[in-house]
């Protein structure tokens, strides 16, 4: 067994895939709290794979994925002490199968490159992909499998969190499905405006992106708020929840070598 883990602003994400198949056996999350030790962690991780019956003995590699570099060593301390492998990062020098044609490849994130691997070995290309976490993210990757670049936006929960925290009278609310377009409370005006609004911005920039490439490129969406946003898109989006787990087993295969 393959133990994953992807640490994002907000929420950590650890599972387990056999290493053959890759079939995904289990994907919890956490939060990401960059006040806990690595001891805490240790504490963390061992409960959930108690909890999913799967004994440290049966890990036969690990492969980790942050884009939170606070966390990162306390992240693999804590998966040394439990697993006594090398932990396998997603990072310069890993061979990740993803031809980066950006104007410098060191700014990419663990998590876009990560998607990306995914992507090109289950989806093909030309493909989008659109990943909702912390920031709202749609990456392009070419008829030739390059890495051609991305944009960057607020995504769900920053865009509700900065509406109440910059304004006097707005809540803090969850997010949540509007259940139409014109809210007739603040709440459901404030859902209807970043969830539908987000929706709108999507499709609007996966027309351009076409426009500009010239490429019919089919579109894949992954993340925490995927599920919220994509059903009020009107262009034909996959949503895969398990893309990053994917990407990592995908990279962990180019290098097993490696690891062993």
């Amino acid at each position: 067994m393959i133990l994953t883990v992807i640490i994002e602003n907000s929420k950590m994400y650890i599972g387990a895939a056999e290493p053959d198949t890759g079939h995904v056996v289990f994907e919890n999350s956490i939060s990401s709290d960059l006040r806990k030790t690595t001891t805490e962690y240790v504490l963390i991780i061992r409960q959930i794979l108690d909890l999913q019956g799967l004994q440290q003995g049966a890990i036969e590699g690990c492969v980790l994925c942050s884009c939170v570099p606070q966390l990162t060593d306390v992240i693999r301390r804590a998966l040394s002490t439990l697993i006594h492998r090398e932990i396998m990062e997603v990072a310069p020098g890993l061979k990740t199968g993803v031809n980066i044609r950006t104007d410098d490849p060191s700014e990419l994130g663990a998590d876009l490159i990560t998607a990306a691997a995914a992507g090109i070995t289950h989806y093909g290309a030309p493909l989008i992909i659109v990943n909702f976490g912390t920031t709202t993210t749609i990456s392009f990757i070419d008829e030739h499998k390059a890495f051609r670049g991305c944009t960057i936006a607020p995504g769900v929960r920053l865009s509700l969190e900065s509406l109440a925290g910059n304004t006097a009278f707005l809540p803090d609310v969850a997010a949540h499905r509007p259940q139409q377009l014109i809210g007739t409370n603040t709440a459901d005006s404030m859902q209807s405006g970043v969830i539908i609004g987000m929706a709108s911005m999507i499709d609007g920039m996966i027309d351009r992106i076409r426009e500009e490439t010239e490429l019919d490129a089919e579109v894949v969406a992954a993340g925490e708020y995927a599920g919220l946003v994509i059903p009020y898109c009107r262009h034909m989006i996959m949503t895969d929840e398990h893309l990053l787990m994917k990407g990592l087993m995908a990279i962990y295969k180019r290098n097993r070598r490696r690891a062993q």
